[in-house]
C-alpha cells in the first residue's frame, strides 16, 4: 500500500490534536492532486511521484473516515427504520443523521473536493499519472505496479494493458514483482487461501476462507456506503421528494455494481466471486472431515448460483454418504441475508425506474457553454463524398481564422506529438502543433490571450456538437485528442515533381496493411470512433484532404478553407490522407472523438476547467501578488504555476 509521508502524517496529526484545523492546514488531496498534475506537466517526475503518492494516501484516509462515520450515523439513527413514522419524523431523523455526520467527520468537512476529483480518484486516475512518472524515472517495476493498480478498476483500458503486456514480455522482468498498490484485505486473504489450497493445508484454508467471507462482506458494504455520495448535476426539479428519489436511483445503480467491481483483482475478473468462496469452503471442509460444514457451504453456493450442475452433483454425493442428515443442507445466515438485501435493492430500483419513466421527459438542454453556430451549413454530404462523411462551413470568420493561425505560429511546438520529429510525415515539410492543455497553461502565464484560447475551446466544442448531431449519435461523443497543427513546405532545391504525400493514406483507428486490410489493434488508437479537421487558411499551394482506398485511388477531395470542416467515421471505411503542401503553411484544428468515456481527452478537460473558471477573474483583475492564497478552484487550476511541457492526452 502507498503510505502517506511522515511529514504529511505529522501535519494531519497536529491539526487534529490541536482541534484548530483550517482548510489550508489540513492536507487536502485535491490540492495535492493538482500539484502532482503540475509536476507531471512540468516533467518534474520525482515531485510527481512524491506528491501523488501522498494524495493517494490522504484520499484513502478520507474514504476510511467517511465510511466509518456513515456507518456509525446510519446505525445510530434507528428512527428511519420505523415503518409508520410521519414525513416530518423522517425529515427530523435525516437532520439528526446529518448532525451526527457533521460531528463525526469533524475537520474533514472543511475539505471541499470537486466532483471531478472524486471521480478521478474513484477511477484510479492518480495511478495513471504515477505509471508515467515512474516510467520516466526508469523504475519499470513500480510503473508496472501502478499500471496494474489502475487496471484493477479499468480492466478494459487498452493503453495500460499494452504497457503491462510489454513489461511482462521484456526479458529480465519478473511478473511476480507486479503488485497491487491498493490491495484490499479480502484480496490478500484470498490469495493466501489459494496458496494453502495448493499445498493441501485444508484446515487452515477453511479458517482463512472464513476470514475472506467476513472481509469481503465488509468491503461490499463499504462500497455501497460510498454510493451515497450526492451528485446534484442532474437536478431538473426543485421538489425535494423528486430530488430524493433520483438520488436514491443513482445510489442503487451504484450499489448494484459493487460486486462486479470487487470481483476484479490479481489481474483477472473472478466469476461469481462471493459464491465461489463457498465452493472453496465445501471442498476444504470435506477434506477436513467436517461434513456438516461442507453440506452447509454446498447449499449456500447453490442458493447463490442455483444452476451449477457440478455443485448439484456434489450435493447428491454428500447426501448418499452414511450418517449425513438432511438438516445439514441449510444455507448459511449471511448468504440468506445477502440475497434478501440484494433482492430488495433490485426490486426497489425497478419500481423507481418504472415510475421515473412515467413522467414527462424534460426538454433537452444543451450542455455546452457556447452559443450554437447559426451560419454553419453542410456543403457536401455522404452522397457527394462517397461515404459516411460530410463537409460543413461557417465555424469561424476570416478574422478568427487569422488570429488562430498567428497563435499557432507563436506557440506551436516543432514535432509536438511525434517525439520532437520535425518532419514525421514528409521530408519536404515541417510539422508544428500544440494541445489545448498547453495553450491553457500559456494563457495563465500571460503568453496567450485568454479570448483566443477560449475561442479555440469553444470552436472545438461546437465542432464536437455538430459531429454528434450530424451522425445522430445516441450516446455522448467525447474528445479523444485535439491538436492545433501547421504543416509548412520547406524550401529545397527542385528534385522534380513530388510523389510523396503530406500524410499518407491511413485510417484513424486501425493499421492499414499493404493488401488493403485494416487491423484494429495497438499501436493504432482503436478507441477513436469519429474524426474531424477544421481548416484555418487556404493561402498555400497543395495540401488537399483526400478520401481514397490508396494514394492512387482517390474517391473524394476536400480543399481547405477558413471555417470549413471535414468529418467522418474513423474506421477503414474512411481511408484518408493529405496531398503534399508544395508552398506555404497549412494550418488546421485536428479533432478525434471517442464514444468510450475511458479514453476521453484529459488535456481538453484540463483546458476547459482552467479557461472557463479563470476567464472572469482575468477580465476583472490582475493575478494576485506572489505568495497570496486564492481560491484553489478545480484540481487542475493550481497546476499552472510553473507551466507545462508534458501533455495530458489519451496517449498518457
Amino acid at each position: 500500500m502507498i503510505r502517506v509521508s511522515s511529514l504529511a502524517f505529522l501535519a494531519v496529526a497536529a491539526c487534529l490534536i490541536t482541534d484548530v484545523c483550517s482548510k489550508s492546514e489540513i492536507l487536502d488531496y485535491e490540492e495535492l492532486f493538482a500539484s502532482g498534475v503540475e509536476a507531471y506537466l512540468d516533467t518534474r517526475w520525482e515531485h510527481c511521484v512524491r506528491i501523488l503518492e501522498n494524495a493517494v494516501a490522504i484520499y484513502a484516509q478520507h474514504i476510511d473516515v467517511t465510511v466509518k462515520c456513515r456507518r456509525h450515523c446510519g446505525t445510530a439513527n434507528s428512527a428511519l427504520l420505523v415503518a409508520d413514522c410521519t414525513k416530518f419524523e423522517v425529515y427530523e431523523a435525516l437532520a439528526d443523521e446529518a448532525a451526527c455526520l457533521q460531528n463525526c467527520l469533524r475537520e474533514w468537512q472543511l475539505v471541499s473536493v470537486s466532483e471531478d476529483t472524486r471521480r478521478a480518484f474513484g477511477e484510479r486516475i492518480p495511478f495513471q499519472y504515477l505509471q508515467k512518472c515512474y516510467s520516466k524515472l526508469g523504475d519499470a517495476k513500480k510503473a508496472a505496479s501502478c499500471a496494474y493498480t489502475f487496471l484493477e478498476y479499468n480492466p478494459d483500458h487498452v493503453l495500460m494493458t499494452s504497457y503491462l503486456e510489454r513489461y511482462v514480455a521484456t526479458p529480465g522482468n519478473d511478473p511476480k514483482d507486479i503488485v497491487s498498490l491498493d490491495q484490499k484485505k479480502y484480496q490478500e486473504l484470498y490469495i493466501r487461501a489459494i496458496g494453502l489450497h495448493q499445498r493441501s493445508e485444508y484446515a487452515e484454508e477453511c479458517r482463512v476462507v472464513e476470514e475472506v467471507i467476513e472481509s469481503y462482506l465488509q468491503a461490499e458494504e463499504d462500497c455501497k456506503i460510498l454510493c451515497e455520495d450526492f451528485s446534484p448535476q442532474r437536478i431538473w426539479t426543485r421538489d425535494f421528494p423528486a430530488v430524493a428519489r433520483d438520488h436514491l436511483v443513482s445510489a442503487l445503480k451504484c450499489k448494484s455494481q459493487c460486486a462486479s467491481q470487487l470481483s476484479y483483482f490479481n489481474g483477472r475478473r473472478y466469476q461469481n466471486f462471493f459464491a465461489s468462496l463457498y465452493q472453496h469452503l465445501q471442498f476444504c471442509y470435506y477434506h477436513s472431515q467436517n461434513l456438516p460444514k461442507a453440506c452447509e457451504a454446498n447449499q449456500s453456493f447453490l442458493l447463490l448460483v442455483p444452476d451449477d450442475a457440478d455443485m448439484w452433483h456434489n450435493q447428491a454425493f454428500y447426501a448418499q454418504l452414511p450418517n449425513v442428515e438432511e438438516a445439514w443442507f441449510k444455507a448459511r445466515k449471511e448468504v440468506v441475508e445477502y440475497l434478501e438485501r440484494q433482492q430488495r435493492e433490485q426490486d426497489l430500483l425497478r419500481r423507481l425506474e418504472l415510475r421515473i419513466n412515467e413522467r414527462p421527459a424534460p426538454e433537452e438542454v444543451s450542455t455546452t457553454d457556447s452559443p450554437p453556430r447559426r451560419n454553419v451549413t453542410v456543403v457536401e454530404d455522404e452522397r457527394s463524398l462517397n461515404g459516411s462523411r460530410f463537409v460543413a462551413e461557417g465555424f469561424l470568420t476570416e478574422d478568427q481564422c487569422n488570429s488562430l493561425v498567428d497563435l499557432a505560429a507563436e506557440v506551436a511546438v516543432a514535432g509536438d506529438g511525434y517525439d520532437g520529429k520535425q518532419s514525421p510525415h514528409s521530408r519536404f515539410e515541417t510539422f508544428n502543433g500544440i494541445t489545448l492543455g498547453s495553450i491553457a497553461v500559456l494563457t495563465r502565464k500571460g503568453v496567450v490571450d485568454d479570448g483566443l484560447a477560449r475561442l479555440l475551446l469553444d470552436t472545438s466544442e461546437q465542432a464536437r456538437n455538430y459531429v454528434e448531431a450530424y451522425f445522430a449519435l445516441r450516446s455522448r461523443l467525447h474528445f479523444s485528442y485535439t491538436h492545433l497543427v501547421c504543416r509548412t513546405a520547406m524550401t529545397v532545391e527542385k528534385e522534380g515533381p513530388r510523389n510523396d504525400m503530406s500524410h499518407a493514406v491511413h485510417a484513424d483507428n486501425c493499421l492499414l496493411q499493404p493488401n488493403g486490410d485494416c487491423i484494429k489493434q495497438r499501436p493504432a488508437p482503436i478507441w477513436r470512433d469519429y474524426s474531424a479537421v477544421l481548416y484555418l487558411n487556404d493561402d498555400f499551394k497543395g495540401g488537399d484532404f483526400v478520401f481514397g482506398r490508396s494514394q492512387d485511388a482517390i474517391e473524394a477531395r476536400v480543399s481547405p478553407k477558413c471555417g470549413r470542416m471535414v468529418a467522418f467515421s474513423a474506421g477503414p471505411e474512411n481511408l484518408h490522407g493529405v496531398l503534399p503542401v508544395e508552398r506555404g503553411r497549412r494550418c488546421a484544428l485536428a479533432l478525434w472523438f471517442t464514444l468510450d468515456p475511458k479514453y476521453r481527452e484529459r488535456d481538453m478537460e484540463f483546458a476547459s476547467h482552467v479557461l472557463r473558471k479563470a476567464a472572469p477573474q482575468q477580465r476583472r483583475s490582475t493575478a494576485p501578488p506572489e505568495g497570496a492564497r486564492g481560491d484553489p478552484g478545480t484540481p487542475y487550476e493550481s497546476a499552472l504555476k510553473h507551466g507545462a511541457r508534458a501533455r495530458l492526452s489519451d496517449e498518457l
